[in-house]
């Protein structure tokens, strides 16, 4: 039970206002996040409301998507950069290396980044067909 709450006896209650709480705190922060050009930051925030299970309006998917193409935008531009470098590395097989190693750093996070997003679709997904009856509840 939480001070800000009067009745503390009605849980389903009290645990639906939460759920609402927090996806308008976590809406909030990904829009504080976007403001301040923290693009992790916006997309964890947006992943979590998409965690929570409910249909995301319009503003939320708007979110969810820069910060995703933001994220994935940020590591793509630093791949071509260091890719560049790799390239043009010559000589010193120790900074070749050392590029090398920092592309494929860059390339796994994106991989992650990519199955993070798919993942996360499909979960959303099979949550909506569950809920509109196109699928039934193991084979989905």
């Amino acid at each position: 039970c939480t001070p800000s709450y009067s009745n503390c006896n009605d849980i389903s209650k009290s645990t639906a206002v939460m759920a609402s709480d927090n996806k308008d705190e976590l809406v909030q922060r990904a829009k504080l996040a976007e403001q301040a050009e923290r693009y992790d930051d916006m997309a964890s925030a947006m992943k979590k409301v998409t965690e929570l299970g409910s249909e995301l309006s319009n503003e939320e998917r708007n979110l969810l998507s820069v910060a995703y193409k933001n994220v994935v935008g940020a590591r793509r531009s630093s791949w071509r950069v260091i890719s560049s470098i790799e390239q043009k590395t010559e000589g010193s097989e120790k900074k070749q290396q050392m590029a090398k190693e920092y592309r494929e750093k860059v390339e796994k996070e994106l991989r992650d980044i990519c199955q993070d997003v798919l993942v996360g679709g499909v979960s959303h997904l099979r949550r909506l067909w569950l809920r509109v009856g196109l699928c039934s509840a193991s084979p989905c």
